[in-house]
This record gives structure tokens, sequence and C-alpha cells, in this order.
């Protein structure tokens, strides 16, 4: 399983935050990438999951509006 977590800082980095549940998933997330968008910040990451006859991958995607994240998302599933 994975377990993502986020921590936010003040302006000018001196005070972080205690870290916060984004996600708890069942599987692997991976290949994570962090990207600025207009509202504040996008994390898209790869999720696979095992089961008995086939592995399942999903593309997935979480936004930041500064304060909290969304839940993350499913884009692509394969």
């Amino acid at each position: 399983s994975s377990t993502l977590q986020y921590v936010v800082s003040d302006p000018n980095g001196a005070n972080w935050s205690a870290p916060a549940l984004l996600a708890a998933l069942p599987g692997v997330a991976s290949d994570l990438e962090l990207t600025p968008n207009a509202g504040g910040l996008l994390l898209a990451f790869l999720h696979t999951t095992s089961g008995p006859a086939t592995d399942t991958y999903s593309m997935n995607v979480a936004s930041f509006n500064g304060t909290t994240w969304s839940a993350p998302a499913m884009l692509a599933a394969a």
C-alpha cells in the first residue's frame, strides 16, 4: 500500500505544518509529478494494484489550491 502525505509552509519557508494525509491507496503510487497550474499545484501519479490474474494501472491527479488537496481522481485506466 502507499500513503501520500503533504506539508505546507508559510511564504518564507520558516514554518511548516504537520504532515497531513492526501491519500491512502492499495498497491503502489509511483512516477509522481508535481507541476504548477492556474489554481495552485497539480500532482499526477501512476497507481498500480496487483490482482490474482493481472496488474491494474491508472493515471491519477489531485490539485492543491494553496490550502488543501482534492481527493485523487482517476484520469485513465489500463
